[in-house]
């Protein structure tokens, strides 16, 4: 009996598989050797690579300790040398002639006299100079043989320096900043309207309660400084040349600008708050500065008044010398919340055939107004209705559904 054997099963395991193996390629052998390159190339660039910062590293050390002997050759070295070199760069004034440093001399002894001039001039400098005259300054007469000329420059002498107001202070801040609080009636309403107006004149109250406003202005001059269509800027303060409340027999004081750049406006807004610091009367001489600005710009075609809303008009009689057409801008409501605006600003842009404003309005035919016509004045809503606006407890602007107005209310 002979021992059993697994040499059959593993023949026929070998014939079986014979048939399952793939064809060999004869590029298989030139794949592989390259993958042994790519394997070797990478484990010769890998030593190469530490090597490089291992000698970087060491470079480093070594540098790093050599520094300080280096800084102590160079301190030995004096600090003036015995002549100066330079080279001129492009662009720049040629170097000068080398000089060389020559070494101090003792300074003489000093006498009695010396002593004595030397205390006189240090009593001098301590005392204040008084103030020259225009006519006790020297004159510069041009030397002899020599033509006069005119100076360059001409500085002003004992010049008075003007420290702003606090006032003024936050008018400036306001321009800088553009933060001139959430009513922005005049800058809205100028924005809307500058496609029409484009021949205009701004005729603005300058009194305490309008500085926020005043700064929405200058904010769109700079937004609008080419494109706009105003011609000027007219500020009135209902006061005189002295400061002090029209009464009807002095003119007021008006502050007028040709341009519209923010640098001019500025200055012109400032000295206006220094004319309106007695100003105590609620109404305003409105019709008086819009003659004013009718006569200064006589081609203007409309006058945009961009008055207070809580202020009437002192002078309502001169208003039918009025010609030209009056785009009132009412900033903040009136004082009574039953009204929508201020009477006689209604009548006086009825009476020119003129336009109403708000912050979101625009009635620009207050002799026909349809029933349907909302305005925001403030906070509130208003509805005209039955030829006046009647407050309502809306507190955004309704929409009308069928026969009736939805909305959110108070």
């Amino acid at each position: 009996m002979t021992a059993p054997s697994d040499n059959d099963l593993h023949e026929a395991i070998r014939r079986g598989l014979a048939g399952c193996q793939p064809a060999p390629h004869h590029s298989d052998w030139s794949r592989f050797q390259a993958r042994l390159r790519r394997r070797r190339w990478g484990r010769v660039a890998g030593v190469a690579g530490l090597a490089l910062v291992f000698l970087g590293f060491t470079v480093w050390v070594y540098t790093a300790g050599e520094e300080p002997e280096k800084n102590a050759s160079q301190a030995e070295k004096p600090f003036f040398s015995e002549k100066i070199t330079s080279e001129p760069s492009p662009g720049c004034t040629p170097a000068r002639e080398e000089t060389k440093v020559l070494p101090r001399k003792k300074p003489p002894a000093r006498t009695p006299d010396d002593v004595a001039q030397a205390a006189s001039i240090q009593a001098s400098r301590r005392t204040p100079l008084k103030p020259m005259m225009p006519t006790e300054r020297p004159l510069l007469l041009p030397s002899a043989g020599k033509p006069a000329s005119a100076l360059p420059v001409n500085l002003a002498l004992n010049r008075a320096v003007v420290v702003p107001s606090p006032v003024e202070q936050q008018i400036i801040q306001q321009v800088i900043s553009g933060n001139f609080g959430d009513d922005s009636t005049s800058f809205r309403a100028l924005e809307r309207n500058k496609a029409r107006w484009k021949s205009a004149v701004l005729v603005c109250d300058a009194t305490t309660s309008m500085y926020p406003y005043l700064t929405q202005l200058l904010a769109w001059f700079r937004k609008n400084e080419r494109s706009t269509g105003i011609r000027g800027l007219v500020l009135y303060t209902d006061c005189d040349s002295l400061g002090r409340q029209t009464d009807g027999t002095t003119p007021g004081q008006f502050f007028v600008s040709h341009r519209r750049d923010v640098s001019t406006l500025l200055p012109l807004l400032l000295a206006a708050a220094r004319n309106t610091t007695a100003n105590e009367d609620r109404d305003e001489n409105v019709a008086e500065a819009l003659l004013f600005a009718q006569r200064q710009f006589p081609d203007a075609q409309t006058l945009v008044l961009v008055a207070d809303g809580r202020s009437g008009i002192k002078d309502a009689k001169q208003l039918e010398k009025v010609t030209k057409p009056v785009a009132v801008v009412q900033c903040g409501p009136p004082d009574e919340p039953e009204l929508a605006f201020q009477p006689a600003y209604w009548q006086l842009a009825q009476q020119t055939n003129g336009s109403l404003h708000t912050l979101e309005d625009d009635l620009r035919s207050p002799k026909a107004i349809p029933s349907t016509t909302w305005v925001r004045i403030g906070g509130q809503y208003y509805r005209y209705r039955r030829g006046r606006f009647v407050p309502t407890n809306f507190v955004q602007r309704p929409e009308k559904v069928l026969f009736f107005w939805l909305g959110k209310r108070k």
